[in-house]
């Protein structure tokens, strides 16, 4: 992403954050402060010179630490955000979806076995270097399977006493509240009830035409890998 650009939306970012912090609007404020400090990171990462790089971490930190004081102290929404995912949890214990009855797809079948599910049963194997995948994508026309896929491994994990999330993004868990906490409390109650597979339907109806939500899907990625 172009450096100029960056700063353009990390001052457009900061300055709507205050706007809606001196308004009491803390839900705006908390979203926008995420915004400025995510895109100041984006920054850090392309810039050379230490003593600049040193002012944009101290910068993000700030407004970091802001938007967690209004987390913390004036949303706090994670209560209905865990009681909605432990409701998909047990919904998606219905699910009923075998190998065999998914025609064709063998390659994709055996990817997601060896990735999934073989790991569960054979952990002594899959250390070190061979540690399996934590993100896989899955891509393609609508109705090429892709979702009988995943439910088709999620039938098997739950077997292993794994738990199983489903998230779309035009589901009524996103309308509560920003997607920064929606995501926290996602992989905190994943990590949590591990081992768990996250399934996101239909990724690219997240990112808008701008692509103004490719940050929080980047940082979502990456704590899971880190998890």
């Amino acid at each position: 992403m172009d450096k100029e650009k960056i700063k353009q939306q990390i001052a457009e970012y900061s300055s709507e954050a205050k706007k809606y912090d001196e308004l009491k609007d803390y839900q705006k404020a908390f979203d926008f402060y995420l915004k400025a400090a995510n895109h100041l990171q984006l920054l850090k990462n392309e810039e050379q010179n230490e003593s600049i790089k040193n002012k944009y971490i101290k910068q993000a930190k700030e407004y970091a630490i802001r938007a967690k004081e209004i987390r913390d102290n004036i949303i706090n929404p994670s209560k209905d955000n865990i009681e909605l995912l432990n409701k998909n949890l047990e919904e998606n214990k219905k699910i009923n979806v075998k190998w065999e009855d998914i025609a064709g797809l063998e390659k994709a079948k055996s990817i997601l076995k060896e990735s999934v599910i073989s790991p569960l049963i054979f952990p002594q194997l899959f250390k070190g270097n061979l540690s399996p995948w934590k993100t896989i994508l899955l891509y393609g026309y609508q109705g090429t399977g892709k979702s009988l896929l995943v439910q088709a491994a999620a039938t098997e994990l739950q077997k292993l006493k794994g738990n199983f999330f489903s998230i779309t993004f035009n589901s009524k868990f996103l309308n509560l509240n920003s997607y920064n906490i929606f995501f926290e409390d996602l992989i905190c109650l994943a990590i949590h009830k591990k081992p768990a597979i996250i399934f996101i339907d239909n990724i690219t109806d997240f990112i808008d035409n701008r692509g103004e939500y490719k940050v929080q899907l980047f940082n979502f990625f990456n704590k899971i890998e880190k998890n």
